[in-house]
């Protein structure tokens, strides 16, 4: 694809009442088909509880490919020098029906309660527009959850559930009563959102018949959470 082996394109964004950064890269990969190619040939299996889908672990040729490009955005855009270090990094495919999905799959999370853990989900899937959508949580106000905030927020949830019943079983892609969206970032072929992995955010899921085990197919992205100092 002609586009995806230009030069990346970088544009950010300030989310919410917060202020928090997001990053966009188009054109993140040199040669996003062979990134695809690679994860074709890997074995998928669940990863963890709480990610609703399959996922196998990236090889050294992803990083080796995309690593110059966005280690540099994350020292300009987000002010990290010391030291910008992967910690863990999976193509990922979304397979859950929303049926399926536990409570905690219904709402918006976090990556990490760290205020400097860096989150990058890089769109390797052509045919899939249903990108990521950032959130605030309507009773405490935070768009973001750290340490210091985790224990108020665990019980303000609570109390939301509650209030108003354990959230239906569906993707979140758009407000309800106990979130607001404040931002949506549709997907594109070869483009990266990079944030801070503490921000409330979600899958945009419009059509769930789309989410295949095929990597060839499905929502094919990569995951990747990388300590920053």
């Amino acid at each position: 694809m002609e586009q995806a082996r230009s030069e990346p394109d970088v544009t950010m964004h300030w989310i919410g009442e917060e202020r928090e950064p997001l990053v966009v890269i188009d054109n993140l990969a040199p040669d996003p088909d062979t990134l695809r190619e690679i994860a074709r040939q890997l074995d998928f299996a669940p990863v963890g509880t709480y990610y609703p889908g399959v996922r196998a672990a990236v090889t050294d040729a992803y990083f080796g490919a995309v690593w110059p490009r966005l280690s540099s955005v994350i020292r300009e855009f987000f002010g990290y020098r010391r030291s910008v270090e992967v910690l863990r990094s999976y193509y990922s495919l979304m397979t859950a029906p929303p049926e399926s999905l536990l409570p905690a799959q219904r709402i918006p999370h976090t990556d990490a309660l760290d205020d400097n853990q860096i989150a990058v989900l890089h769109y390797l899937c052509p045919d899939h527009t249903d990108g990521t959508a950032f959130f605030r949580h309507r009773s405490t106000g935070f768009e973001t959850v750290n340490e210091a905030r985790y224990a108020r927020y665990n019980a303000a949830l609570e109390a939301d559930f509650r209030e108003h019943g354990v959230p239906e079983a569906k993707y979140i892609d758009t407000s309800n009563a106990i979130f607001d969206q404040v931002h949506a970032c549709s997907a594109k072929y070869n483009r990266a959102l990079v944030y801070r992995g503490k921000m409330l955010h979600c899958a945009s899921v419009s059509s769930p018949e789309q989410l295949l085990v095929d990597p060839m197919a499905g929502r094919l992205t990569v995951a990747s959470f990388i300590a920053a100092q």
